[in-house]
């Protein structure tokens, strides 16, 4: 049996959901054995440099016309598009399928047609769900958890538009993967899938080290003698979820209330709260104590972890996140936000404190400060986890998903064979 994994670029700037792809080509690269089964990676990069020994790389551009062909379909699409919208003209429009017309530039499905793909793994849990059978992975239910933040309800197309893509997706797919059993939960509550087509796979404690250095975007770098001696690192996009300001008011209480002046590093893309939180630090007097690297290479990224005194990781949303994972593999201790779901992810290898009170996030860091012989077992706790699940464990548990499928798919020959309802 064919199957597939999609990542759409494999140069995607977020760095965490980044390195979590790199890990996934780097797990397949690691198998030995996939039996008769034949794997593909799909992705819309040219991947010229790409090497993998169990991977077959397809460009979906390949199976894009040229800008011409491109805008004149668009344009006949806004017909039918137009007419399934209207509702005395919609039934009509159903009758004739007129959708079909709509859909025709939904080059990943020719794609995975054209290769006779029977199972497609959406990697980053992102996108419109295909009409073959597929795979998604579940980050998070966040915008149901946290309907509130304004990534949420006023960013992007809304939330309706997040909660009718999550919930079409859902429903559509053959399987799914959360990486906690709360997370699990979630998707069972909110979107009523089958319990059974649920699978819990934990995500890896993966090292950075591994990866072919062709895998990142290495163009940006920082100057490192420009590094504090001692700093806290936090690599966090500037969005409102990712709750920067609770780390600064905390920063502002240790030095007021602690007598002890800490630093802060941060790097990550500004995506629109970066001013905000920047304003803060200005008002609070912290501007020496806080540097922002923006993007970062792989390099940067491994030195800033090896080299912190903790990572301290304040979003409000998961069950499940990777930069304290990525720091339990470096030998970085973590101080973490109690979400839903972060004891199961991280056991008692991570400090957590209340999400949103800068109290008694400054109490867990001074805690730390003073106690060396917590901050080593915090360590050596981080370095156990990290090598108890690694992503070679991680990508065979997904391929078990495609061997179990496959007994399914023997039921008929191709995805797209035409058989009357």
């Amino acid at each position: 049996m064919r199957c597939a994994i999609f990542i759409a670029r494999l140069d995607e700037q977020k760095v965490s959901q980044s390195n979590f792809n790199n890990m996934i080509i780097n797990g397949f690269n690691e198998i030995d054995n996939f039996d008769k089964h034949e794997l593909f990676l799909f992705t819309f990069s040219k991947g010229d440099s790409f090497k993998n020994n169990n991977l077959r790389l397809v460009s979906i551009t390949d199976f894009i016309p040229n800008k011409l062909i491109r805008v004149t379909k668009r344009c006949i699409s806004l017909i039918p598009r137009l007419l399934l919208t209207l509702p005395y003209l919609r039934r009509y429009a159903i009758r004739l399928n007129l959708k079909r017309f709509v859909e025709i530039d939904n080059y990943l499905d020719k794609a995975l047609t054209h290769h006779n793909i029977r199972l497609v793994w959406f990697v980053t849990g992102h996108g419109a769900p295909a009409r073959i059978p597929y795979i998604m992975t579940v980050w998070d239910c966040n915008h149901i958890m946290n309907p509130f933040l304004p990534e949420a309800s006023y960013s992007g197309l809304g939330w309706d538009s997040l909660e009718n893509g999550m919930s079409k997706a859902t429903r559509k797919a053959t399987y799914l993967i959360a990486g906690t059993e709360i997370g699990k939960q979630q998707v069972k509550n909110f979107y009523r899938v089958r319990e059974d087509l649920i699978k819990v796979i934990p995500f890896p404690c993966y090292s950075l080290n591994k990866f072919d250095a062709n895998y990142f975007n290495d163009k940006y770098s920082i100057n490192r003698t420009e590094l504090p001696k001692q700093y806290l690192f936090y690599p966090a996009r500037f969005l409102p979820h990712k709750n920067h300001i609770t780390l600064i008011l905390a920063l502002d209480i240790l030095r007021k209330k602690y007598n002890t002046e800490l630093n802060l590093v941060l790097v990550g893309r500004d995506n629109g709260n970066r001013r905000y939180v920047f304003d803060a630090i200005k008002r609070l007097g912290l501007e020496a104590n806080v540097r922002h690297f923006g993007m970062v290479s792989s390099e940067d990224l491994v030195y800033l972890y090896k080299n912190a005194y903790a990572l301290v990781y304040c979003s409000m949303n998961g069950p499940d996140n990777l930069p304290p994972l990525e720091a339990f593999t470096l030998g970085c201790p973590v101080i973490a936000s109690k979400v839903i779901g972060a004891t199961e992810q991280l056991g008692d290898a991570a400090i957590l404190f209340e999400t949103c009170d800068e109290n008694d996030l400054a109490t867990k860091i001074i805690s730390l400060l003073n106690d060396e012989t917590l901050r080593q077992s915090l360590i050596a706790r981080g370095l156990k986890k990290a090598v108890g699940f690694s992503e070679k464990d991680y990508v065979s548990h997904v391929y078990d998903i495609f061997v179990e499928f496959s007994r399914i798919a023997r039921a008929w020959e191709r995805n797209d064979v035409r058989i009357e309802p």
